[in-house]
């Protein structure tokens, strides 16, 4: 009973003035409406789309696009060069990936062929589709290159037609066995994109301010990280002012902490619910990736959110921190995690440091969820949970001791 008390008074405590209402209220609709109208041109769905440009037209470089058209999550499209890079500039298709002329032939010689990628500071998605058509690449090589083993310790005295059909025969065992399950996957830290090539192509490469942001996800995050900073000025009021402490010594640490938590879980749980609403039913619009995933990911970072700025309520921060600081602290580590432009961006360093940082998190579940990897998804879910239950525990353990100087 004392702890729903707590929790009733929590919630009370956001809603006490009509300004309240009318932020929660009309906060959502007015950020999604100006999301989606910023990003209108983006292909927005739960396939990722890229392109194609088959330059070689052999049977080899026919076969990687139909392994990728395999992929459930990736919407392959052909085009020519040109073409392609009006769509990525334009913000139609993640990457373009042009196959370059003599693909089959150097893989028949037995040498690494040629694959070039296009990608836009937009494209978040982007690096993780290279390395899908990299790996996809390398299954095709793999095959050829045992067939050449097999043909080249075989009988020498075999004529051309025989060694041609051993080495027919060796190719299609050799790739039998990647079905149903590939004997490895393969994971690359980066791919690198080359643009500008070839004649007519220069000016593809310029892209207008808007391709510093990586996505309404980039967005969506930064805006929550935000809307989370009014639990922390009502903590730090609260605890400055003494009422943390009377509450306690009436009710108990224990239940006042646990009370306290689920008032904040239960208020960004109705904003969140009211930003998802706004962004699917109203603007008839969808986030990249699986529903139900988005959610997942959101009440995740309310748990970090909540433990944060429960740990940092207790420290004593001067009003020029509280007022600027503070937004201008979420908006640094946004560009560290790759909120505001492509995280392939960064040097590498800060590419680690992301994978600490709420907003990292975040969006490392949104490019998890784009692909269809089920089992890192949840490991990214688990990681967020276990730091905000460790930052909660924190927090907690700072209960007695007040404010840390």
């Amino acid at each position: 009973m004392k702890m729903i008390t707590v929790i009733l008074l929590e919630l009370k405590g956001f809603f006490r003035k009509k300004t309240a209402w009318l932020l929660i209220l009309f906060l959502p609709l007015g950020f999604s409406y100006f999301t989606f109208g910023l990003f209108e041109g983006e292909a927005l769905g739960t396939k990722i789309p890229v392109i194609m440009v088959d330059e070689d037209q052999s049977l080899y470089s026919k076969m990687l696009i139909d392994l990728l058209r395999q992929e459930p999550y990736l919407e392959i499209r052909e085009s020519d060069l040109e073409g392609g890079l009006l769509d990525l500039q334009e913000n139609r298709v993640e990457g373009v990936y042009r196959i370059s002329a003599g693909f089959e032939e150097e893989i028949r010689r037995d040498q690494i062929p040629e694959l070039v990628s296009y990608t836009s500071s937009l494209a978040q998605g982007g690096g993780a589709v290279g390395e899908i058509v990299i790996s996809r690449s390398i299954r095709i090589l793999s095959n050829a290159r045992a067939a050449n083993i097999i043909v080249s310790e075989g009988e020498p005295e075999g004529t051309r037609e025989d060694q041609e059909a051993l080495w027919q025969k060796s190719f299609e065992k050799s790739e039998s066995y990647w079905e149903p399950e590939p004997l490895m996957t393969l994971s690359l830290e980066e791919v690198l994109a080359e643009q500008g090539q070839g004649e007519g192509l220069e000016n593809f490469g310029n892209f207008g301010a808007v391709s510093l942001l990586t996505g309404p996800q980039g967005l969506v995050i930064i805006y929550s990280t935000l809307f989370s900073l009014w639990i922390f000025y009502k903590r730090r009021q609260e605890v400055r002012s003494g009422l943390y402490k009377r509450q306690g010594l009436i009710v108990g640490k224990a239940f006042l902490y646990t009370g306290k938590f689920s008032g904040d879980f239960l208020f960004l749980t109705l904003h969140h619910t009211l930003l998802m609403a706004s962004i699917y039913l109203l603007q008839g619009n969808a986030l990249r990736g699986n529903l139900s995933h988005h959610v997942l990911l959101l009440l995740m970072m309310q748990v970090i959110l909540i433990g944060l700025w429960t740990v940092l309520s207790k420290f004593s921060i001067g009003k020029e921190v509280l007022v600027v600081g503070l937004p201008i602290g979420i908006l640094i580590t946004s560009m560290i995690s790759g909120a505001l432009w492509s995280r392939e961006l960064l040097p590498g360093a800060l590419e680690r440091l992301r994978m600490i940082i709420p907003q990292g998190i975040y969006l490392q579940g949104v490019e998890y969820s784009y692909l269809g990897e089920t089992s890192a998804f949840y490991g990214i879910v688990t990681w967020g949970m276990g730091l905000g239950i460790i930052l909660l525990w924190i927090g907690f353990r700072k209960e007695s001791g007040g404010e840390v100087n």
